[in-house]
């Protein structure tokens, strides 16, 4: 009996250092990310919001934007922050989606952990982190943003928190279209 623990016990640390390892090295994929110079210079985003700086408009009364609401307000306070430097704009706009991706993959990891096992948690969250698309969203997209409330809408689902579910798919919702199909799952 032992014997048998203290083998568990090794497991689990092993698995403990595999998840640190996974994270501190999708944090620092994600500040290379951020570190590399392409495409930093007028970005869309950081048009778009000088676009409206100029000409004083106030997004969603005087613009419609193709955004909702939360998806696309996050980052105005980025470029107030950062006008006339769309460079620096750039970078936080990813150091906030990479913040946000690195969230959603500790998320995604408990998710993984509850229905199955750490190793197959780890595995799958492994899988995740290196998958090109949600490399490369974090520099242009909004999307990150939605998929950490979703993430966690899911985790709340699964234990039964009905609450907290319903207010994070809003939230998830309020950043783009696609989490709204989270609902069916959690109505049922």
């Amino acid at each position: 009996m032992s014997y048998y623990n203290k083998q568990n016990r090794e497991a689990k640390s092993l698995g403990r250092k595999w998840l640190l390892i996974l994270f501190v090295g999708y944090s620092v994929a994600v500040a290379v990310s951020c570190a590399v110079p392409m495409g930093t210079g007028g970005t869309e985003w950081y048009s778009f919001y000088s676009y409206l700086d100029k000409h004083e408009a106030v997004p969603y009364v005087d613009v419609r934007e193709g955004y909702p609401p939360l998806g696309f307000l996050i980052y105005e306070p980025l470029y107030f922050i950062f006008r006339g430097n769309p460079v620096a704009f750039s970078y936080s706009f990813r150091a906030l989606n990479g913040t946000f991706l690195v969230a959603t993959l500790f998320t995604l990891y408990l998710i993984m952990k509850e229905q199955y096992n750490e190793n197959r948690a780890l595995k799958c969250s492994f899988y995740y982190a290196v998958l090109p698309s949600v490399i490369i969203v974090n520099t242009y997209s909004n999307d990150a943003i939605a998929l950490l409330p979703a993430a966690l809408a899911i985790y709340m689902m699964l234990n039964k928190k009905a609450l907290p579910c319903g207010v994070l798919l809003g939230l998830a919702t309020l950043s783009k279209g696609f989490p709204a199909l989270l609902l069916i799952p959690a109505l049922i």
